[in-house]
């Protein structure tokens, strides 16, 4: 029979620090790609705007916000998910 682990946090405070720095940065860079969409989409909605028969620019205003808050929310869970996977790791 195999023995089985049920205690994760073996040495707290050097695992808490591992994963701090772990998602520190994570989270720091993952920032980046949120800021990307949303300046793309400010670039193609000034050239949007400039054409008269062009899309309706309330919808795509609306698109971006939910693609905004999606990566935000994506990206929170990742963070999340990075978190349990350290504490494992640095077990």
């Amino acid at each position: 029979m195999a023995y089985k682990r049920s205690i994760f946090l073996i040495n707290k405070p050097f695992q808490l620090r591992f994963c701090f720095y772990v998602c520190s940065w994570l989270f720091v860079l993952s920032l980046l790609f949120p800021w990307l969409v949303h300046s793309v989409f400010e670039e193609f909605l000034k050239y949007v705007s400039l054409d008269p028969m062009g899309p309706e620019l309330s919808r795509i205003e609306a698109v971006r916000q939910e693609m905004v808050w999606i990566l935000v929310f994506m990206e929170a869970v990742f963070v999340v998910i990075t978190f349990f996977v350290s504490i494992f790791i640095s077990h």
